[in-house]
């Protein structure tokens, strides 16, 4: 009689790897990545790009602020551009620059481009020196005349913030250099860049530009409207669209945040489904212990539109796995694709839901262009409401 073999061991489960926290984990063993990590990626490119607009700005107006060899430098880097692809194109420009105005664009590019790789990477110390420090911050009106000079190109004010946001860069580039400016420096400028920002909000009042700030809000019918549209769809990136939509508006807080819960942190709570959080805007470090408390998540079974319970039961019949990967991000991919992947379904269902004049409904029946449709303004939909 033959002997029954036992029945090979079944394999051991692989544990799943939570790519993003093995890279943060990473990051940590790097000083060089945890100076950069004292601020958003965002800002750093900011004060980079604000950083050599100064620079361009002082070499082609007052280039007895900067040190003589880099003054020399660009200046050998400026007779050296190319324009040929503009002055010779091999393919007729269609455009509305003129030739002389994309030669001016295509220069100040090129040496921005060269500065920026002096200054170094955005958000690391400054590798060589630039600007003579110490001549520039001799008087504030210095700055006060770079200023002046960013405003549209229609001719009209920027919005208050946004010259104090160039006050931030400055400061910035003092960092970056280990500088410390006179004693009265701060003092005086924040005079100037009182009068800035008044004269600015003078111009607002005026009429100048759009009097609400930043991504426009998601009106609260618009939203319901999308969240129907993402669901008309019938596809995965519909289903997508809809869980992320009401994901993020029930948590009240913004995209690149509803990207970084995992499947552990949404937990049964009774009647609610609470999200724990780990930190909130203005408290980076989570010390705030009351700002983190769980945000509660409740079904609306008058509103299917509203529902976020549905919503996420069709996404996670589309993903299944994830139930057995409590560490594994909840919205599927790394953070950048799922907000290229929300951006582009967003696109798509205002794109397609239009009136009998072809108009986009969120325009003809809401009044919002569909270019001030952001990622923000979900976030700023929860808080308006």
């Amino acid at each position: 009689p033959q002997v029954a073999t036992a029945a090979p061991p079944a394999a051991a489960a692989v544990p799943l790897i939570n790519l993003n926290l093995e890279a943060i984990r990473q990051r940590f063993k790097d000083p060089r990545e945890i100076l950069l990590s004292s601020r958003g990626d965002s800002t750093f490119c900011n004060h980079q790009r604000e950083n050599t607009k100064l620079i361009f700005y002082l070499y082609e107006n007052n280039h007895q602020f900067l040190y003589d060899e880099f003054y020399r430098e660009l200046r050998q880097v400026d007779s050296i551009i190319n324009y040929d692809h503009i002055t010779h194109p091999r393919r007729r420009y269609r455009g509305d620059l003129t030739e002389e105005e994309r030669i001016a664009k295509h220069r100040e590019k090129y040496l921005r481009t060269h500065i920026c790789t002096v200054l170094g990477e955005a958000g690391t110390r400054a590798t060589r020196q630039t600007i003579n420090l110490d001549a520039f911050t001799n008087d504030p009106e210095h700055f006060i005349n770079f200023i002046t000079t960013r405003i549209k190109e229609t001719g009209g004010l920027m919005k208050p913030g946004v010259y104090g946001g160039y006050k931030s860069n400055l400061m910035f580039l003092f960092k970056r250099y280990k500088y410390i400016p006179r004693a009265g420096y701060g003092v005086e400028l924040k005079e100037y860049m009182d009068g800035v920002k008044r004269i600015a909000n003078e111009a607002r009042a005026a009429g100048e530009g759009d009097i609400h700030d930043g991504a426009r809000p998601l009106p609260w019918p618009l939203y319901l409207d999308m969240n129907d549209w993402f669901m008309e769809e019938g596809t995965e990136m519909g289903v997508y669209g809809g869980f992320f939509s009401s994901f993020t508006v029930n948590l009240a807080c913004r995209g690149d945040n509803t990207k970084q819960v995992c499947v552990k942190h949404v937990m049964p709570a009774g009647d609610s489904f609470m999200v724990p959080f780990s930190h909130e805007k203005c408290n980076q470090a989570g010390d705030d212990m009351t700002m983190r408390l769980p945000r509660h998540i409740y079904a609306n079974a008058m509103d299917a539109s509203a529902d976020f319970v549905s919503k996420g039961f069709y996404y996670f019949v589309l993903h299944p796995e994830l139930v057995g990967q409590p560490n594994s991000s909840i919205l599927k991919g790394n953070q950048d694709a799922a907000t290229q992947k929300f951006n582009r379904v967003v696109k798509n269902v205002l794109r397609a839901n239009v009136d009998p004049q072809n108009v986009p409904l969120c325009e003809s029946k809401h009044g919002v262009p569909i270019k001030q449709v952001t990622m923000h303004s979900w976030r700023k939909c929860a808080h308006t409401k």
